[in-house]
């Protein structure tokens, strides 16, 4: 039982680092490359390898599908930008399926929160989109839920 929480924190602890990295970018550069969510999902994977088999790579592989249905279409209607649905993606193959449900429900209510709050706090008067930095949420999504989740 101690060599398994061992992994889970370990593989908890590398998602985290990695979307640490992506939410730095994201808020510095207002993008999320294609090398922050490579490197998160190749870690992610080669961790969930070494500490479980590739019965484990599956359950990741799972968790993306999952994170990438889920997605879809708010990135098809442009509601969710392409680093954000990439990151999101990334994290699921790290959490696994189980964990990312609820990192996609955490995620979805606290950008939805943040988005309320950029449009209170702008101007009446201004029509100009609004940019809202979603990996700030989505990376505590992905803690959140591989702690209501832990199923890693």
């Amino acid at each position: 039982f101690r060599r398994v929480l061992f992994r889970s924190e370990v593989l908890t602890a590398i998602g985290l680092l990695g979307a640490l990295w992506a939410v730095i970018s994201d808020i510095k550069r207002g993008r999320i490359t294609n090398r922050n969510v490579g490197t998160i999902a190749v870690l992610g994977l080669a961790a969930r390898l070494a500490g479980g088999g590739w019965a484990s790579v599956w359950w990741g592989l799972l968790g993306a599908f999952v994170c990438s249905a889920a997605v879809a279409l708010p990135y098809r209607w442009a509601r969710l930008g392409g680093g954000d649905a990439k990151l999101v993606v990334a994290l699921g193959s790290l959490i696994g399926p189980v964990a990312s449900v609820y990192m996609v429900a955490f995620a979805t209510a606290l950008g939805a929160l943040h988005a309320l709050q950029a449009l209170r706090s702008q101007s009446h008067r201004s029509t100009a989109p609004v940019a809202i930095r979603l990996a700030p949420a989505i990376c505590f999504a992905a803690a959140v839920g591989a702690v209501v989740g832990s199923e890693i």
